[in-house]
């Protein structure tokens, strides 16, 4: 099974996304944020109590490139600098058991986007970041000057498709929010107190895949390049099986292929495996809406939980 996606992980989060959330949403942030937030948040910005680098993020989202005011002191561009200014109005706050201390703002930046400079090595930067939350990497001679930028996701670089900064900010959330996705659906069996083993399995390129989808009536496998890895960036292969049969390949990710197993399941009329009841339960009645009616009392528990 030693097979690469047909398609960039940038189009591929782009597409999960579209198909979750549909057109409209997918592309309302680029869309509203020029004409409509970026003004909003720039004007509560300045209702806040003054600090070095509010004023620097301010100038920044006021003024175009080349200002003088800028230039004594270089930062992030206008699209940047003013949603950088959402961490102002929305500080990060202590949370947790532990009541671990709340970061700063400037870390929390730093956090969110990390500028490179293009001439230094892009494998040293990973190799010594130990961020665990996907952000940006902005690479160019200056932060004013960025000729590239990348999502970072466990050391792992994925290109994105446009060089706009606003674009950037773009991918990240939808990165984000695929992995958040892929956690959610792959956790969600042992919510359920359910053997996820009996739906998901992982393999490598140069396992032999009939030993995996042997017995599977119906299931995903997962190719990967290190099985141990929970959440890889990305996939070798990512196949639908039926009647120990590959039935459809190269989809991706694991939220666009729970989708098409659903769709699957409904155009060939199968029953869902009986060990896997209540996690298909789960995504058919509140993650896609079908029927949320009809929820068991051991799914509706979870529904009244959930927002």
């Amino acid at each position: 099974m030693n097979d690469v996606p047909h398609c960039p992980i940038s189009e591929q989060i782009l597409q999960d996304f579209t198909l979750l959330f549909g057109s409209e949403t997918a592309s309302k942030l680029l869309e509203r944020w020029p004409t409509v937030f970026k003004a909003k948040v720039i004007r509560l910005g300045e209702t806040l109590s003054s600090t070095p680098l509010l004023k620097i993020l301010l100038s920044s989202a006021k003024e175009s490139r080349g200002s003088s005011e800028t230039q004594d002191s270089p930062e992030w561009d206008r699209d940047i600098s003013s949603f950088l200014l959402l961490l102002h109005l929305l500080p990060p706050l202590a949370s947790g058991r532990k009541k671990i201390q709340r970061i700063s703002i400037s870390q929390a930046i730093d956090h969110l986007v990390v500028f490179h400079k293009a001439c230094r090595s892009i494998q040293e930067h990973l190799e010594l970041e130990d961020n665990r939350q996907p952000y940006i990497l902005a690479l160019g001679s200056s932060k004013e000057a960025i000729s590239h930028y990348f999502i970072v996701v466990d050391k792992k670089l994925i290109p994105c498709q446009e060089s706009s900064s606003l674009a950037a900010i773009d991918a990240l959330f939808k990165a984000s929010n695929q992995r958040k996705s892929t956690a959610t659906l792959q956790g969600l069996p042992w919510y359920r107190k359910e053997n996820p083993f009996t739906l998901m399995k992982r393999c490598e390129p140069t396992d032999p895949g009939e030993d995996f989808i042997k017995g599977m009536v119906i299931g995903i496998i997962l190719v990967v390049e290190d099985v141990k890895e929970p959440l890889p960036v990305s996939y070798n292969d990512v196949a639908i099986i039926i009647e120990e049969k590959i039935f459809m390949r190269h989809l991706g990710d694991v939220p666009n292929t729970f989708v098409n197993l659903m769709g699957l399941l409904y155009m060939l009329n199968l029953n869902c495996p009986k060990e896997m009841k209540y996690t298909f339960e789960v995504i058919q009645h509140l993650f896609m809406r079908i029927g949320s009616e009809m929820c068991t009392p051991r799914v509706h528990s979870l529904k009244n939980k959930l927002p």
